[in-house]
């Protein structure tokens, strides 16, 4: 057979899939390029293209020189007449298995392939690659090596992946030179015995050396990887770790060298058998020193004095875990609950009027009913921020409306549709979080298309579009022919054309040739409707885009958007993104593992050093710098210089916009719930574990209470801060035992405050409050009534709010009409407590609460009338379809009209007051008004006193059309 041949065939088949390769990988590198360009960030993809080459190039080299010298070195003995053969009749002849092509070449020729398939392999370790180059110091020492802790983050998994192609390089040239010497008959194999020439078995021998060599380099990194060890009761090196399982890796590790040694005999005329032996020896110093007796001291000497022994390396836990999640600078202070007084609510004026009324999900479903205008129009998300407006910081919730493609009609989901006509959303929905309107919906501050705006600080809003947004998924093509859509104006629309910085150049016939292969779109190249000037947006989906400039950070994927006005021309859209460093390596620090745009992803070190801003509008990207204490931003910074900006080039109006991280914020949360114990002995003991607190919202089902954005005044400072917090209750209880705010205003960002209440005083937690409301009759038998009426009860999240230290308790309670999607704000619920109150509104409610405070009752204070009333009338069910195109929305009732509907008898039972009152009008006599309201009155009060609550909300209603009809 001829070897040669076959070698040729294969190598030029792989030259051929190597060149079609590159050139698919260069025809889309240049659209990216293009891309790149136009954001002025060409740099940043040509660094990452130089750090890919150079990965594949370093890693594919050193494969190729030990396989490579491998086979060299095996080829070294075989002549080029071929190789010998032994014939059936015993002799030997030298005929060549590959031709005339000297050996050596065609060796070389098969390492440098498999080379390259292994640099290709290994191209997307090109973060590690750049880490360890350009690694900074961290300035702190791990307690068992004494070592810096960039060490463990940038070089050691280098290490660790530098190890993994040496042994495998090793490998394969050990498979590879056993074929040659078989084929070249110098390893003679019989029964019970193996025969080696002298060169076979000194290769052999320098072989089994290296693989002892390496085997003792991974005793010594397993040694550094105890620094993660999850063995003992706590994470990290453990007490059994460092005086028993590292003393037995260094053993092993020596072992493993005297064991190389032995192979190494081989050039002094030994057999391998030395180092057999020595292989036999290892296996059992291995089995001693790492397994047999770490398992020992673990039995014997640990577990009858673990708190002992351990109290170190539980508090080695305890500090890196705290610091590596950014807690080791959390304030910690006891927050001294005292009762609500008379006054208290007119000493925190900002904190009442930005109490929230709107959770997310019935919010969403009212901006969707009422603001979505047309199909095609989508509400992804809800945002809540605050604003200055008319001098007073009033918190609010915004959401973009955004242009969702994929709920145009079938019939209307054309090529021209799609990439040149619908290009982008078009405003914004704002409202405050604590208003609502005379029927029970959201006060919208900014709405419509184009934005109308009830304030003045939003009336120069002049870049309402969004091109660049969480939905916008598709490329476009703007300056063409066509005019883009805009939005619906009157029976027509409204059109316009893109004047923003972004976009490709893309009227030449190689562009569009180009970007017709690049995005596999024929009709690219055939459409009539582009011009010289037209350019194509893309990667426009905003969590794409930045995650295409800076793959190397971590995105929380819940970007929030901000309208800022950047140059005194009027306020713009903008997209801030939260962007994390994030590591799995940082000693003694408990991992947990969390989801990510990219998949699942483990870590034990983050930092929210980076804000990335997006103009909704052109795309521009900036990313800033927002803690140059950190080593992995510090890296990043010398890779890539230029890309980051300091915190102090954020613009001036973006920076009130700031928030502390949800993300982040939560997973912080949940590691203070264990973490906050920094004693070891308590902590060993987990006798004062947190948990979040449980709620229900109305349903059986029970879920965790998670962070919120609230406004309020914290213990011993001046004025109200807007703040993220989330409560704590111990596990397995309901009561309170602390919270946690995450501050976010001014100077103070970025700070953790942790307040904890007295241990021998109870604190209601929100499940607590949501039963003490379930066990008044009152409350109960009105949510009993309004299920009762076909609507659906929705019970919103109990929100705690400090107030000049005591405890505010709020829930909203929502309708939403059985055949409705648009949830109504019906009542609220607020209590300290030991005193529960409710009303249709909030104020009411609060002063019905204080009243109880003045009187010092614990009688629970209801508006009956009101809200009896609005079960009588029962919830709006036509008050999505009397919303007009402004977002307007007519009166509870028939037509918009109450005393219509009451007269008509609309929503009320047909007794005997009710008959009477059609006979009522403005010639009826005061006494006959004052009888029937009498009457009415009287009626109320026994269905009162009975519990029939339909009726006395009937009765009321109709008294109060009486009063009405006497007024006239």
């Amino acid at each position: 057979m001829d070897y040669s041949l076959i070698l040729k065939r294969v190598i030029a088949i792989l030259g051929l899939v190597f060149f079609f390769q590159s050139m698919g990988q260069l025809a889309a590198l240049y659209p990216d390029l293009l891309w790149f360009e136009s954001l002025g960030m060409d740099s940043v993809l040509w660094t990452t293209v130089l750090a890919k080459i150079l990965c594949c190039g370093s890693f594919g080299l050193l494969f190729t020189m030990i396989f490579g010298t491998n086979l060299l070195i095996a080829v070294n003995g075989v002549s080029r007449e071929g190789i010998p053969t032994i014939n059936s009749d015993g002799t030997v002849t030298a005929e060549s298995r590959f031709g005339g092509t000297p050996l050596k070449w065609i060796m070389a020729a098969v390492a440098v392939i498999f080379g390259y398939m292994v640099g290709s392999g290994l191209v997307n370790e090109w973060e590690k690659w750049l880490l360890f180059f350009n690694s900074v110091p961290a300035n702190i020492a791990d307690p068992v090596f004494g070592r810096d802790l960039s060490f463990y983050m940038f070089t050691l998994p280098f290490i660790k992946l530098f190890k993994t192609l040496f042994d495998s390089s090793v490998f394969i040239s050990i498979v590879g030179v056993i074929w040659i010497y078989a084929v070249n008959h110098e390893i003679d194999i019989t029964p019970g015995n193996v025969g080696l020439s002298g060169r076979t078995r000194r290769h052999f021998g320098v072989l089994a050396a290296v693989v002892m060599v390496s085997f003792a380099a991974g005793r010594i990194i397993d040694g550094w990887e105890l620094l993660y060890s999850s063995q003992g009761v706590a994470f990290g090196a453990s007490y059994t770790d460092v005086h028993a399982s590292l003393p037995g890796l260094r053993i092993t590790a020596l072992t493993a060298l005297a064991a190389a040694g032995a192979f190494l005999t081989v050039f002094r005329g030994s057999k391998l058998n030395n180092g057999i032996i020595a292989v036999v020896v290892l296996m059992v110093v291995n089995f001693l020193g790492t397994d047999l007796y770490p398992a020992f001291v673990q039995k014997f000497t640990v577990k009858p004095n673990e708190i002992t022994l351990e109290k170190t390396f539980i508090q080695q836990d305890i500090s890196n875990t705290r610091t590596a999640y950014g807690l080791s600078n959390i304030i910690e202070k006891s927050f001294e609950v005292g009762d609500l007084a008379p006054g208290y609510m007119e000493q925190s004026p900002e904190t009442i009027s930005n109490i929230r009324l709107w959770d997310e999900a019935p919010l969403m479903k009212t901006y969707k009913q009422l603001q979505e205008m047309r199909l095609y129009y989508d509400f992804e998300s809800t945002f809540t921020d605050r604003y200055n407006l008319g001098g007073i910081q009033t918190q609010v919730v915004l959401s973009p409306r955004e242009l969702n493609f994929r709920n145009v009609p079938d019939e209307a989901k054309t090529w021209v549709n799609e990439h040149i006509q619908y290009t982008h959303g078009h405003g914004i929905c704002m409202s405050p979080v604590n208003s609502v309107t005379q029927d029970g919906l959201p006060r919208l501050l900014v709405k419509d298309i184009p934005p109308n705006s009830t304030v003045d600080e939003f009336k120069d809003l002049v870049r309402p579009e969004i091109y660049f947004g969480q939905l916008t998924d598709s490329w476009v093509v703007v300056d063409t022919t066509q005019d883009e859509f805009d939005y619906p104006l009157g029976g027509g629309n409204q059109y316009c054309r893109y004047s923003g910085k972004d976009g490709v150049e893309m009227g030449s016939f190689f562009r569009k040739l180009l970007f017709s292969v690049h995005f596999r779109d024929i009709q690219i190249m055939t459409t009539n409707y582009l011009t010289g000037s037209s350019k194509i947006l893309f990667d426009r989906n905003i969590q794409d885009r930045v995650e295409k400039i800076a793959p190397f950070l971590f995105y929380d994927g819940m970007p929030y958007m901000v309208a800022a006005d950047m140059d005194g021309r009027g306020k713009r859209l903008f997209w801030i993104l939260e962007a994390y460093t994030i590591s799995d390596r940082y000693p003694y620090s408990r991992p947990r593992y969390v989801k990510s745009a990219r998949g699942v992803a483990r870590l034990n070190y983050i930092r929210n050093s980076v804000k990335v801003v997006v103009d909704a509008y052109d795309g521009q990207v900036n990313f800033y710098s927002m803690d140059a204490r950190d080593p992995i931003l510090g890296a990043w910074s010398r890779v890539y210089p230029g890309l980051f900006r300091p915190a102090s080039e954020l613009p001036p109006s973006l920076s009130p916009h700031l928030r502390y991280p949800k993300f982040l914020f939560e997973m912080q949360a949940d590691i203070y719930k264990t973490y906050h114990m920094t004693r070891a002995e308590v902590f060993y003991n987990q006798e004062d574990k947190w948990n979040f607190p449980r709620r229900r919202g109305g349903s059986d089902e029970e879920f965790a209470t998670m962070a919120s954005y609230l406004t309020f005044r914290l213990p011993d400072e001046k004025r109200a801060e807007f703040l993220l917090t989330v409560p704590f209750t111990p596990v397995k209880k309901d009561n309170m035992v602390a919270f946690l705010v995450g501050r976010c205003d001014g100077d103070s960002y970025g700070k953790l405050v942790s307040y904890s209440f007295p241990k021998k005083k109870l604190v209601y937690g929100p499940m607590q409050i949501e039963a003490r409301i379930d066990q008044q009759p009152e409350i109960s038998k009105l949510m009993t009534l309004w299920g009762q009426k076909g609507s659906q009860v929705i019970r919103g999240e109990v929100t705690v709010i400090p107030v000049m230290g005591s405890l505010l308790y709020v829930q909203p309670i929502y309708l939403r009409a059985a055949r409705g999607e648009l949830p109504q704000l019906t009542s609220v619920v607020v209590a300290d407590g030991e005193r529960i109150a409710m009303a249709s509104r909030l104020d009411e409610a609060i002063e019905r609460l204080m009243n109880s405070v003045r009187r010092d009752s614990r009688q629970v204070e209801i508006d009956v009338a009101k809200l009896a009333e609005k079960a009588g009338m029962g919830v709006n069910n036509e008050t999505a379809e009397n919303t007009d195109n402004t977002g307007n929305v007519g009166n509870v009732g028939n037509g918009g009209n109450t005393e219509q509907s009451v007269l008509s008898g609309g929503g009320f039972d047909s007794g005997s007051a009710g008959d009477s009152i059609s006979g009522m009008n403005s010639g009826s006599s005061l006494r006959d008004f004052a009888s029937r309201a009498s009457r009415l009155l009287d009626e109320a009060g026994k269905a009162a006193s009975r519990g029939e609550w339909d009726v006395y909300g009937q009765r009321m209603g109709e008294l109060k059309v009486i009063l009405d009809r006497a007024a006239q």
